[in-house]
C-alpha cells in the first residue's frame, strides 16, 4: 500500500512460523497487540473494529487492549505515517488482487 516500498515500524515482537519452539519468550499477549497495532495503524476505523472484532476475548485481548491504551499517541502518530505514505487505500489492494475483506 504504500507504492512498492516496504516500511517497518519499531519494535514489533514476532514469532518465527518454521521453528516450533523460540529461543527467546514470546508472550501471546504481546502477539495479540501486534494484530491490533498493525489494524489501528494501517486500516480504516470501520475495517479495524470488524477485525478485532475477530479477536478471541480472553485475558490476553484485555492485556493487549491495556497495551494499546496506553500507546495511544504512538499509534496515532504511526497511523497519520502510514497514511502520508500510502498510495492506495486496502481496499484498492484487496480489489487489485482479488482479496476478500470482511
Amino acid at each position: 500500500m504504500a507504492g512498492g516500498n516496504c516500511k517497518l515500524t519499531k519494535e514489533i515482537e514476532i514469532g518465527h512460523v518454521f521453528r516450533s519452539n523460540a529461543p527467546y519468550t514470546t508472550y501471546v499477549s504481546s502477539l495479540v497487540y501486534n494484530k491490533i497495532f498493525m489494524c489501528k495503524t494501517i486500516f480504516p476505523d470501520d475495517l479495524t473494529d470488524k477485525l478485532i472484532g475477530y479477536l478471541p476475548q480472553n485475558s490476553n485481548f484485555k492485556k493487549a487492549m491495556e497495551m494499546i491504551e496506553q500507546n495511544a499517541d504512538e499509534i496515532k502518530e504511526s497511523k497519520e505515517y502510514y497514511q502520508s505514505i500510502f498510495t492506495s487505500s486496502i481496499y484498492d489492494y484487496c480489489s487489485r488482487f482479488n482479496i476478500n475483506l470482511p
